[in-house]
């Protein structure tokens, strides 16, 4: 997965403000927190910050549910802020070699 945040609160460099990381943060725990309640087995890839946008990257060998979790958290909007993901089918990991 790749999960991208708009900043609401950032540098002229397109960076978090201290306070929008704190926002940012809380809602990757909270993202990470719902998957791990779920039963989602997820790893943390990388996370990304630049051009007013948070990226995380994530893999998971259960997508369906780990798709289910974003999408409720994203729908209940717990994460204050607009976000969007992709997902790809990638269970060889080809693009990360």
């Amino acid at each position: 997965f790749e999960i991208e945040f708009d900043l609401e609160d950032q540098t002229n460099e397109g960076l978090t403000t201290n306070a929008e990381a704190d926002v940012l943060n809380t809602a990757e725990d909270l993202l990470m927190d719902k998957w791990q309640q779920a039963g989602v087995g997820v790893h943390f890839i990388a996370r990304q910050t630049w051009n007013g946008k948070r990226i995380i990257d994530c893999y998971t060998d259960n997508k369906d549910a780990a798709e289910a979790t974003l999408k409720t958290c994203i729908e209940q909007d717990l994460f204050k802020r607009t976000c969007r993901y992709t997902q790809n089918n990638e269970p060889s990991w080809d693009t990360a070699k």
